[in-house]
């Protein structure tokens, strides 16, 4: 695996994890321009490695078309890379100057003996470029490029230009996942020492206990006992949902999101069961059995917030 395709890896690794996916798809134009642009980052790869491979015969259609391919292919994956830095909001000045310079030459070069050879004036004086038919091979030619009087004769050596594009492909994908890194740890950094699992009662066993009582005894202090812990629940539950929003884990994950819903829902019918409340609709038996089901609930928020404090602490992604 090259260089280059490592990094087009490293890349969608960060953006299809589920929070970064969640943010970026907000923007469906960018999403798909990023995604299409990775696409042809591995696609010109491939095309390139298959030119590395080709042999050299004395075929001139074969030659003209394997080097007009070829310097397409560097022109579509320069401008795939530019779209990356631009559907990332990375700044394309964190690029190297000299990178530039070796990425402009090569995109010159295309232009001139393949792009616009008949006529190239754009934001220039007009000039015409030809390709010696009898020095074209697979790893080169010379091209004659004339602008009025004025001619000149260059030797262009493909393997050259090869080079010098995959260093400045590879130097700007490095930068790209640099600056992902660097936002994804100054992300967690905002919550060091601080853990969604700290949240829960310690004593969140004794909180059921009592919720249980009250749905089974006709004391009114173990009802009053029973109402005083379903609040207290409602309360951390409200706790857990700011910080999971805090850290963006919501709304991108649908397991949390679908577990926090079912848990509000069930402390909300316990609620008005516990308050007597005119559209309470909960007997005793009912209200037992939502305790339950809470109690499970919270089994099952612990485990992800756990989860969400290892993503966090480790890089390792929670469950979507």
């Amino acid at each position: 695996m090259g260089k280059i395709i490592d990094l087009e890896i490293r890349i969608r690794e960060y953006i299809n994890h589920y929070r970064q996916t969640h943010v970026l798809v907000q923007n469906l134009v960018k999403w798909n321009i990023l995604c299409s642009s990775l696409d042809v980052v591995g696609d010109t790869e491939l095309a390139l490695g298959t030119y590395r491979a080709l042999k050299e015969e004395k075929d001139d259609g074969f030659n003209y078309l394997a080097v007009y391919g070829v310097l397409q292919v560097l022109y579509v994956q320069q401008d795939a890379v530019r779209h990356i830095f631009e559907s990332l909001d990375v700044s394309l000045q964190l690029v190297n100057s000299a990178k530039f310079s070796d990425i402009r030459y090569v995109r010159e070069i295309r232009n001139k003996a393949t792009g616009h050879p008949t006529k190239l004036d754009k934001n220039r004086p007009v000039s015409s470029h030809y390709i010696s038919r009898i020095s074209l091979s697979l790893s080169g030619f010379t091209l004659m490029s004339a602008e009025g009087a004025k001619t000149e004769f260059n030797e262009i050596n493909i393997p050259e230009l090869l080079q010098k594009q995959e260093a400045a492909v590879t130097h700007a994908l490095e930068i790209v996942v640099d600056v992902l890194g660097k936002r994804e740890n100054e992300h967690k950094m905002k919550f060091k020492g601080k853990t969604v699992t700290s949240i829960f009662p310690g004593h969140l066993s004794y909180f059921f206990e009592k919720i249980f009582e009250g749905t089974i005894s006709d004391n009114s202090g173990r009802w009053e006992w029973g109402r005083v812990h379903v609040e207290s629940l409602i309360e951390v539950v409200g706790k857990l949902r700011e910080a999971f929003v805090e850290r963006a884990v919501l709304p991108a994950s649908d397991v949390i999101e679908r577990d926090l819903q079912g848990t509000e829902y069930a402390l909300q019918k316990l609620k008005g069961y516990y308050d007597s409340a005119p559209d309470n609709n909960l007997n005793d038996k009912d209200a037992y059995i939502y305790t339950f089901y809470l109690r499970h609930q919270f089994e099952q928020l612990k485990k992800l917030a756990s989860e969400v404090d290892q993503e966090f602490q480790t890089g390792e992604g929670a469950a979507t």
